[in-house]
């Protein structure tokens, strides 16, 4: 079952032992990969800015972005969702509707270069 799985490693003393440490690797290159380091951001984000929900939630490979459809109970939760993204994300706003329990609309966040 090991050499299926690590057909490259040639000594196996013990596999047990081995096949943790192949899956604490992937656990770290998981952990710093950027979709993942994004969305742990995002979460975070979400979790500091009470008033916002998120409806949805894409990721755009090829322009190396987060696209949101989110819900806010105002413009204020809006704006300090916003403020709270930015010196991570550059925050670009979509289409926004005003509901009467708040507004509801697209955010494109893009990772900030330095």
């Amino acid at each position: 079952f090991y050499h299926r799985w690590f057909p490259t490693e040639k000594k196996v003393i013990n596999p047990r032992l081995q096949m943790q440490q192949h899956l604490q690797t992937l656990t770290r290159q998981a952990q710093h990969a950027p979709l993942v380091d994004r969305l742990s951001a995002l979460q975070n984000i979400l979790s500091e800015t009470p008033g916002i929900r998120l409806r949805a939630l894409s990721w755009d490979a090829a322009g190396n972005r987060l696209q949101l459809d989110i819900a806010a109970v105002s413009s204020r939760a809006l704006e300090q969702f916003t403020q709270r993204a930015q010196p991570r994300f550059r925050v670009r706003p979509g289409d926004m509707i005003t509901k009467p329990d708040g507004i509801e609309g697209q955010l494109t966040l893009e990772e900030n270069d330095g």
